[in-house]
């Protein structure tokens, strides 16, 4: 059984919601309920509970009494009225698969180190909140392939992360430390960020050499933004599987080349271009932003169809060669 009144009018559930002992899914997005009856922890059998864009007025503590909750998502807006930290007892939530508050503004504080009791969670996504620290405990979720802290911009350093891991984005105005992810090799796609790439200083006081990215061989979309820190010499074009790249505020002079797998590559705020005609073969999409320099030539590139160029105020002169046939 299924209750969705999501972009209703509907200002409030019935008390007797609770004899809905069946039902499995609740939805009340968009809608003007600013209060949860007591009798919602009689729900039993939910496993879905959906709330974004509400503003409720009262903490959902609740949620630690539906022990059958699969997945949980507040999304979206101040959907509580107050600053709300998730609550130790979230560890009580066995079943819990997915944990969603994305742009949950209100949520800050940091993640219980209960958080390690939910053998089952495979999606914790954070993004866009004022969640400040991650525990140590997080190590402990084998089944976890998605963790999501883009935006989060309060954390300053990352624990031992479980290796299951397929997709991981952090992006933290104040990381200080840039985390080795070597144990991750399932990871598929990473974005590793210090917010640096939209105008603000890095806090980064302690980096690493970033040689593990060769041990990622399964990535197909990376994205680094870490001011000032120099990229991998020759790391990257051992990456068999990428086709996204985005590399920003990275020293690129030592860079020997990128792998030939990209299809889409975008480089922002660095100093070296060198590497841009070296085996590019497939290369479908080239954006270029801000780059510290005078001249750049393409060559090389025989697939090359869009062509960004924008805000390099140090770009003298751009030769296109005609061997770039496709540009369109």
């Amino acid at each position: 059984m299924k209750l969705d009144v999501s972009s209703t009018m509907i200002t409030r559930l019935p008390d007797s919601i609770g004899r809905l002992t069946r039902l499995v899914t609740l939805k009340i997005s968009s809608t003007l309920i600013a209060e949860l009856p007591s009798s919602i922890d009689g729900l039993q059998s939910l496993s879905s509970f959906h709330v974004s864009h509400n503003v409720i007025e009262e903490r959902p503590t609740f949620i630690v009494n539906l022990e059958s909750l699969r997945v949980f998502k507040l999304l979206g807006g101040d959907c509580f009225a107050t600053p709300w930290e998730l609550p130790s007892i979230i560890g009580r939530l066995r079943n819990l698969e997915e944990l969603y508050a994305d742009y949950f503004t209100v949520l800050e504080g940091e993640v219980p180190p209960e958080i390690g009791e939910l053998s089952l969670l495979r999606i914790l996504s954070l993004k866009h909140t004022r969640i400040v620290k991650v525990p140590r405990t997080i190590g402990k979720l084998r089944c976890l392939q998605i963790l999501d802290l883009e935006g989060c911009d309060e954390i300053q350093e990352l624990p031992v992360l479980p290796d299951s891991l397929i997709i991981l984005r952090l992006k933290s105005q104040l990381l200080q430390i840039v985390p080795n992810l070597s144990n991750l090799t399932n990871l598929v796609e990473l974005l590793l960020s210090d917010g640096s790439e939209n105008g603000n200083p890095s806090s980064i006081i302690q980096t690493c050499d970033l040689q593990w990215i060769g041990k990622l061989s399964k990535l197909t979309k990376l994205k680094l933004c870490i001011l000032d820190v120099p990229a991998p010499p020759s790391e990257l074009s051992s990456l068999p599987l990428l086709s996204q790249l985005t590399l920003s505020g990275l020293d690129l002079q030592t860079v020997r080349k990128l792998p030939s797998s990209l299809l889409e590559l975008e480089l922002k705020n660095v100093n070296s271009i060198d590497s841009l005609s070296l085996n590019l073969r497939n290369l479908i999409e080239l954006r270029l932003f801000d780059t510290q320099v005078n001249e750049i030539h393409l060559d090389g590139l025989p697939q090359l169809e869009k062509l960004t160029v924008s805000a390099c105020e140090l770009l003298e002169k751009l030769c296109v060669l005609s061997t770039i046939e496709k540009l369109k």
